[in-house]
């Protein structure tokens, strides 16, 4: 079964024109590299966006989601903080902040996309500082929904894959944080 999702992703990949299938370095000394997204995934999520949106794909990697959701419309930005995975992204032909995501000026997001990429600390700082009406936030477990309900979000929704052991959980903005 992972040989056919290899296949799905390498048709992808050359349809979309770009590479993705190499895993994004860790940064940091301990954080785990990570896969791309699949596929079936970004393209459910893809549904979800308007034309009108302005998505931040933060923690981008090789730009795999940033592909996909510019196939909307939408303008889509990646933030990246390994310059490896930044410049492959470019390549990708990638919008891309090379940046700590808590540095990032977010102003005009509609829409912030995210597959777990930090802990609790940098997640409050990067909801703070962009304050963007909708997160879109691809994980495991719901590890981190203290931090969204602090930070004046409420999960209007829960997108579960029959393949996949993640879910997209869908914020909404309902007050202004830290309020």
């Amino acid at each position: 079964m992972r040989a056919v999702g290899t296949l799905h992703a390498l048709w992808w990949d050359w349809r979309l024109g770009i590479r993705t299938l190499t895993t994004t370095p860790a940064l940091g000394g301990g954080a785990q590299p990570g896969d791309p997204t699949s596929y079936a995934v970004l393209f459910a999520v893809a549904d979800t966006l308007a034309a009108s949106d302005v998505v931040y794909d933060v923690g981008c990697g090789r730009g795999r989601a940033c592909a996909v959701f510019a196939r909307t419309g939408a303008t889509v930005i990646g933030i990246e903080a390994s310059p490896i995975a930044a410049a492959a992204a470019r390549g990708n032909g990638v919008a891309v902040i090379e940046a700590d995501a808590r540095a990032v000026d977010y102003s005009g997001a509609t829409v912030l996309w995210m597959f777990n990429p930090f802990g609790p600390e940098t997640l409050r700082a990067v909801l703070r500082r962009a304050a963007a009406p909708r997160v879109l936030y691809y994980s495991g477990t719901e590890v981190h929904a203290q931090v969204f309900q602090a930070e004046g979000y409420a999960l209007t929704r829960r997108q579960v894959f029959a393949a996949d052991d993640h879910v997209v959980h869908h914020y909404g903005r309902t007050t202004t944080p830290w309020t």
